[in-house]
């Protein structure tokens, strides 16, 4: 715990670490039964809501799996954190390699780095809600899939789908 951290900033630094650190097990202790992640990277068959919704800890902890199958290696370094009552945000750098399919898409070998903002709602000393914020079009250029880059990555790709089926 970082010294003079609030109770709200405390729980946010925990969660980040349960990401970082692939623990869990921890989630019942920091996510309240009704949680929601909003984050454009969830896909729809997370099975717990629609398109960027990842609905209670099942499903938070269905994305965090998802997400360490496609980037085995991913981080997340929090640069800065600021709280009040019930309100939560930080700006951290999500860092990963992808290795592994992650949402349809065969690993491309390439790694990010990506600024991102996130929000989070807390109360009874629960995260109720956190809102994920970042440039979308970026992670894919970082990846080389966007026009022309992609091009070069058509083989990659090819490859992979094929090796999935």
């Amino acid at each position: 715990m970082t010294p003079n951290r609030t109770a709200n900033e405390t729980l946010v630094e925990a969660y980040v670490d349960v990401w970082n650190e692939r623990d869990y097990s921890q989630i019942p202790d920091l996510v309240s039964d009704s949680f929601v992640l909003y984050d454009p990277a969830v896909p729809e068959d997370v099975g717990t809501g629609p398109v960027g919704e990842a609905r209670g800890p099942t499903g938070l902890v269905s994305f965090m799996n998802r997400l360490e199958r496609g980037f085995p290696d991913f981080q997340f370094a929090v640069a800065d954190l600021v709280a009040t009552d019930d309100l939560v945000m930080d700006e951290v750098t999500f860092t990963g390699t992808h290795e592994g399919v992650f949402n349809g898409v065969p690993p491309t070998y390439r790694s990010v780095e990506i600024q991102m903002m996130a929000k989070f709602h807390i109360e009874e000393g629960k995260l109720q809600e956190h809102h994920v914020y970042f440039d979308q079009r970026e992670c894919m250029d970082q990846l080389g899939l966007t026009f022309p880059t992609v091009i070069a990555q058509l083989p990659t790709l090819v490859r992979g789908k094929v090796s999935l089926l």
